[in-house]
Order: structure tokens, then sequence, then C-alpha cells
């Protein structure tokens, strides 16, 4: 058994003839589920991961006692993938991991629009027969409740991955902004061993955030697509609080739009309403020579022609 290495600073908490195999975990052997696992971890030699610390005995960090920085325990995955310390909750019918049933209810909460919208609360206390402020999170519905971003990072840590990757796709603008979210998941049991990878994108706009994350497109596209690939990947059928567009906070008129954006761009560079008709109809866009009003351009068009107009010069 190798011995760690004298004068390290593991030696000098567990002394030196103490062997790696006494601070760090070792190699998970594999299980035969259908076939073999390959080992899912293995722990690196404790000098690769404890240097000898570079300071040099006249420095200040040497004046103070040494913190004894040792983890409470080191998480360890079975041959399963599994972690070793978390109480998994299974589907009797078909074997794997219930991971909506894994979700803690602090990271749960009722739907703002449910709340708030006397018809889908008046429905939802006619399913419950009571207020719904009498009901248990525990005991709701699914479709009744947000899950928080917290929540899923949560649970995503438990399942276990190697990589997540965030690719924004082309199109992108200050109106509109679509995100494209892999996630590399490590492999359990549930994948024959194999390591899975999973995409879901989102978009954000004026018209699917409230006021302040209209502020904040691409980071709201990022959440989303993040919370669409873990609850789509573990079955988690409970929207995200970041794919929900929120209560308004400004009265209608006041709320900003791909259209009212065209408007303040237009009378910014001085452009006619007549003028952006003419031009679409050059471009043989649609039923363009319909269209009176801002309201009536396509949405897709608005975008492209307030990129169109900021551009001009004055």
């Amino acid at each position: 058994m190798p011995k760690i290495k004298k004068g390290s600073i593991a030696s000098e908490y567990l002394g030196d003839d103490a062997s790696i195999e006494q601070i760090a975990p070792t190699e998970l052997t594999s299980t035969d589920i259908g076939g073999n696992i390959e080992p899912l971890s293995s722990a690196p030699a404790v000098d690769d991961v404890i240097p000898n610390s570079p300071v040099s005995p006249d420095s200040p960090a040497t004046e103070s006692p040494r913190k004894n920085n040792v983890p409470p325990f080191i998480q360890k995955r079975n041959g399963y993938g599994l972690l070793e310390n978390v109480d998994y909750v299974f589907d009797q019918e078909n074997g794997r991991v219930d991971w909506r049933k894994m979700v803690p209810t602090k990271f749960l909460y009722f739907n703002p629009q449910v709340l708030e919208d006397p018809k889908r609360r008046a429905a939802a206390e006619s399913r419950y027969s009571r207020p719904i402020t009498d009901v248990k999170i525990e005991d709701a519905n699914d479709r009744d409740l947000v899950i928080s971003l917290a929540g899923l990072k949560h649970i995503a840590d438990i399942r276990g991955y190697s990589y997540v990757g965030l690719t924004p796709l082309k199109g992108c603008n200050e109106q509109y902004a679509a995100v494209c979210c892999t996630i590399d998941w490590i492999g359990n049991y549930e994948t024959g061993g194999r390591e899975c990878s999973f995409d879901s994108c989102a978009s954000a706009h004026f018209n699917n955030t409230n006021n302040l994350g209209s502020r904040f497109l691409v980071e709201i596209a990022e959440n989303r697509a993040f919370s669409r690939a873990v609850r789509n990947f573990l079955r988690i059928n409970i929207v995200s609080q970041d794919e929900i567009s929120g209560p308004k906070q400004q009265e209608e008129s006041q709320v900003v739009t791909p259209f009212t954006t065209l408007k303040q761009v237009m009378e910014e560079k001085g452009v006619l309403f007549e003028t952006i008709k003419k031009k679409l109809i050059e471009e043989k866009v649609e039923d363009a020579e319909n269209i009176n009003a801002v309201e009536d351009i396509p949405k897709i068009k608005v975008f492209e022609l307030i990129h169109r107009i900021k551009a001009k010069k004055k």
C-alpha cells in the first residue's frame, strides 16, 4: 500500500506511516447490471491533490494555527451510480429513480399564476375541495407547482454530470435571445452505465418575460434552457420559476413590447409608418398591403426592422 509522502501536509495529520487509503476513497468496483459497468470514479494520490505548501516559514500565514480543512464526508457512488449517502425513491413499476419525488419540498411553491388568476385559482380549489392556502405542497398537483432553479441544481448534482454547456443561437439581439443547454450526465444503472448527453433549448423575449426579466433576456434564456434540460431528462413535470413570465409589475400601457420598441426607434430615427409599409411591400412580405398599423406587422419582422432602423444614420 503506498505511503504518505514525508513532509507533506497529510503526514502532519496522519503521520509518516499512514497510507493513502486512510484519507482517500478507493476506486469503486463495477457491478454486473445487465453488463459490466466501468468504475465510476477513483481518488487521485494525496500529494496530487494537496501538494507541499509553497508558503515560506516567514509568511504571515504561518502565524495562525493551521485549519483542519477536512470534509465531513466524501461522496461515493456505488456500482449502480448512486450516491451512498442519499436515500433514493424508486418507481416500483419500472425500477427507475423517481426524480420528481427526490425534489425536497423547500424547492417547491405554488405557481403565482394559479394564485393570482381568479379562474385558475377557483379551478384548483375545486379540485382540492378547500382553499388553496390550506393545501400542503406535498399534497399539491404538479401542474399547480413551480420548482426553483436551486432545486433543479440540487437534483442535478445528485444525479451526477460531467459537463454543462450553454450555446446562444444565431439571431439573438436586444429584443430576443435563444440558448441551447447541453448536459453530459454520468452513467448509472438507468443508462446501462453509459454517459448520456441531453440538449434543451429555450428563448426569452418581450412577450414571454416580465418587465424585469425583459432586461436580462440572455440570462433568462440560459436559465430556462438549463431548467428544461434537467426537467426533461429526469422526467420532472413541474414548470421552473424561470419558465413563467411572472406577474406584471407595470400598467399595461407601460409594458415594453416589440411594437412599442419599434415605434420608439422609428420616432428617434424619423422613420414614418408609410415608409415602413412601402418597404414591406417592396420586399414582398406576405399580406403587406393590409398592414395598417405597427401592430399588424409580423413579430419576427418587427425584430428585424428594429435592428435595421437602429443601424440607419439619421
